[in-house]
């Protein structure tokens, strides 16, 4: 793969290696656990500091995570800008490839994204994230300046949750078949519904700040069949616990019943 310049790509060490299920189309330090490892520090030059968000990770471009029941977590910064790599093909599907992505079968997938290019000028970055039964949990950095991304969530049984930050502007787009939707309270205060159906819910987001200085705006999807999609502000919206199914419920309540049986057995027992 062809490096940028020294004066303009920061160096770091090389990644360690990746599975037969993952392709790289440049340096990368994820975690891919069910609990996130600490992230690689890699500064920028001086001059482009501003332009990071708030992830302490490695940029990347062309990360693509495959895992099958483990969990998928943590941070990346992804660079738009960055070589992309003639060696790895794009999954079979994809009419374009995205710059990053993630997928799951069973596994929960719960991470942070920043975009930023570090080297200037208007760039946009295109994430998705899939599973068929897992969560999925997404939450976008502070939006940079002339820097937009387009996030694609999809899950067919489990629960799709976004978190965007305060300076967010765009359009968010929700779709269920036999699920259900929750804008949480933080994003009602910023949020304006363009359309409202029992299926789809259309969002738009105006933040004059990051609007003025972006040419096109960012875009978020989210689609679950069956689970539920919800849509929050980072730090100020949070989800319940997730209540446990009927037959987790059945479960728990044959446990409950015979332990109280055990305690009344076992107390006639010692007063006969």
């Amino acid at each position: 793969m062809d490096d940028a310049s020294p004066d303009t790509q920061p160096k770091a060490q090389d990644p360690p290696p990746y599975s037969d299920i993952e392709r790289s189309y440049g340096p990368a330090h994820p975690s891919t656990s069910s609990r996130a490892a600490p992230a690689a520090s890699l500064a920028p030059p001086p001059s482009l500091s501003i332009r990071r968000a708030d992830s302490d990770c490695a940029p990347v471009n062309g990360l693509h995570l495959q895992k099958r029941k483990e969990d998928i977590t943590g941070s990346y910064w992804v660079d738009p800008c960055l070589p992309a790599s003639d060696t790895h093909r794009p999954p079979k599907g994809w009419r374009a490839p995205p710059n990053i992505s993630f997928e799951t079968h069973q596994g929960a997938i719960n991470v942070e994204l920043s975009t930023a290019c570090l080297h200037e000028g208007r760039a946009k970055s295109i994430a998705r994230v899939s599973s068929h039964t897992g969560d999925i949990t997404v939450t976008l950095a502070d939006a940079q300046p002339d820097q937009t991304i387009n996030v694609d969530m999809t899950s067919r049984r489990g629960t799709v949750a976004l978190f965007i930050p305060r300076n967010f502007s765009g359009v968010i787009q929700l779709t269920t078949r036999r699920g259900s939707m929750e804008l949480l309270p933080g994003l009602l205060k910023i949020a304006k519904i363009v359309n409202e159906t029992e299926t789809e819910t259309l969002l738009m987001i105006a933040n004059p700040r990051t609007a003025a200085s972006s040419s096109t705006a960012n875009y978020c999807q989210l689609y679950s069949r069956f689970g539920k999609l919800y849509v929050g502000v980072k730090g100020e919206d949070k989800l319940l616990p997730k209540e446990p199914g009927k037959w987790a419920k059945f479960a728990q309540y044959l446990g409950v019943h015979m332990n109280s049986s055990s305690v009344s057995i076992n107390s006639h027992g010692s007063t006969s």
